[in-house]
């Protein structure tokens, strides 16, 4: 009988050690789920962090903020540059304000704030906490 109470104990004391470690798994993942939610919904409506469109760091902006700075720093430039064309032998300046160029900032802050969005939540923290330098460019 002596064997077969020792055996029962060291069970118990088995099972107690596995309710112990799944009830410690299982608080530490709703801890990281939580972590994590809260994290990403600090970032609802923003851009996530290391994004730039065309040389300009639009992180933690939301939309309009993006499309204010990038119009600011973007609309005068494109209108006074040059375009040089030779022909013949002979060489003529274009200025582009003579053409109506134009970029579609709007599209390329769409573009940007999408990066990262469609990802699983542990996807966008590890975007938002982890970033990588994501460059987008201005669309024509």
């Amino acid at each position: 009988m002596g064997r077969r109470k020792k055996r029962n104990t060291r069970m118990k004391t088995i099972k107690r050690k596995a309710i112990i470690a799944v009830a410690a798994f299982f608080v530490v993942f709703v801890g990281i789920t939580a972590l994590g939610n809260n994290t990403v919904k600090g970032w609802d409506g923003l851009i996530y962090p290391g994004v730039t469109v065309s040389g300009t760091d639009i992180s933690g902006m939301n939309k309009e903020q993006a499309i204010e700075i990038l119009t600011k720093n973007h609309e005068n430039a494109i209108s006074n540059k040059k375009i040089n064309v030779t022909v013949e032998g002979k060489t003529y300046t274009l200025d582009y304000s003579k053409l109506n160029p134009a970029y579609d900032i709007e599209a390329s802050v769409d573009e940007a704030y999408a990066y990262g969005k469609d990802l699983s939540l542990f996807g966008k923290f590890n975007a938002i906490k982890f970033s990588k330098d994501k460059a987008f460019h201005f669309n024509n």
